[in-house]
Parts: C-alpha cells; structure tokens; sequence
C-alpha cells in the first residue's frame, strides 16, 4: 500500500512502503528498522507522511516498550495527517498499551467518523469493549460535565466493589439415592460419615 501525501524522493517514498507494508503484515523488527532509516535518511526537502510516524510510535510502544515515545510518535502523525484513519488507530492502541482506555476510546471515535468501515479501528474497539453511556445523554461525551460525572460514577462503583462483604459459601445438605435433600428431624444428632460409623461398630462398647 503507496502512502499518501509523501513528497520525497522517488527512493525514500519506496523505502517508506517498504517498511510500512512489513508492518502490516506483522513483520514488525524489520519493519520498524526500515521506518526508522526513513527518519534518518530524510534530507529538509522531504516530506514524511504521517503513517510512517504512527507505525513506528506503535511499533516502539508495543514491541519495545517505549510508550512514552510511542505516544509522541502517534500524536505527531495527527499533525502531520489528521485524516488518515490508520493514524488515529496505531494512537489508540498505543494509549490502550498506555492504560489510558478513555482517550483510545475518543480517538477510536475520531477515526471511525473518517472511515466508519476501518478494520483495525473497528477490532481495536470491540477489543476493548463497548462503552458506557454518558450520565447525561443530553450533552456530548466530551462535555466537562459528562466528563466529571462519568469519573465519580466510577469511583463510587470502586468504592462500593471495595467495600462488600465475601460471598459465604451455600451449605451442603445430606441427599438421598435419588438426588433430593434429606430433611432431618427436629432435635436429631447430625448425621456421622459411613467411616465414622465404621468406626464406631469395630469398637469395644459397641460389641
């Protein structure tokens, strides 16, 4: 796959889909090393696409992790292409790598209104499961109210999970050879094991 918007030299745009189609066919330490001498090579002149930048941030968190210059890598990418979907999905892997679930969710939410069909974006976002609805539908997710009240539902969910007594495990009733429970009379002793009561007819008192 040709990458979009590159203004370079004939041989480095050809080294750059190189390395990318490598990455995307899972060969991700060749690949990466490609990409990187893409940087490298580039003179003023050239313009690197922003793909190229996405994969390496992607590539450098996931595979070396490096999140932090992964983050940077992928968030340059948008400057560069906003509108390259495959941008806002190597960001949101990056930021789930990074723990940060609610901003790769919103950046999942960019993409998919670029390129509602965009496989990667669609399996990255089943991936990380299906959100919860804002507290008032009313307003954006993104509002400031949403956004607080969202994080105090949360840490009172937390607080409550935290604060619940365990489970008492159920307790276990004698059966009869038909499966059903056998009741036990009022005031009757508990009922002895077949060892114990094996026991029991071996003993002196009992003979």
């Amino acid at each position: 796959m040709r990458v979009r918007m590159a203004k370079m030299s004939p041989e480095l745009q050809s080294y750059a889909d190189d390395g990318l189609r490598l990455c995307r066919n899972g060969d991700w330490n060749k690949g990466l090393s490609v990409l990187a001498s893409v940087l490298d090579q580039r003179s003023p002149l050239d313009q690197v696409p922003g793909v190229v930048y996405s994969f390496l941030g992607y590539g450098v968190a996931r595979f070396q992790g490096k999140l932090r210059e992964g983050l940077k890598l992928c968030e340059h990418s948008l400057k560069i292409e906003y509108y390259e979907a495959d941008n806002h999905w190597n960001l949101a892997r990056v930021q789930a790598l990074a723990g940060e679930r609610q901003n790769a969710h919103q950046t999942i939410d960019h993409g998919l209104k670029l390129n509602p069909e965009h496989e990667g974006l669609l399996a990255t976002q089943k991936e990380l499961g299906v959100r919860k609805q804002p507290v008032l539908g009313f307003l954006s997710r993104d509002n400031p109210v949403n956004v607080f009240l969202g994080r105090l539902r949360h840490s009172m969910k937390a607080s409550n999970d935290s604060t619940q007594p365990p489970a008492r495990p159920a307790l276990r009733h004698p059966t009869s050879a038909t499966g059903t429970r056998t009741p036990r009379p009022s005031g009757a002793p508990p009922a002895r094991s077949a060892t114990a009561r094996e026991s029991a007819s071996k003993s002196p008192a009992a003979k």
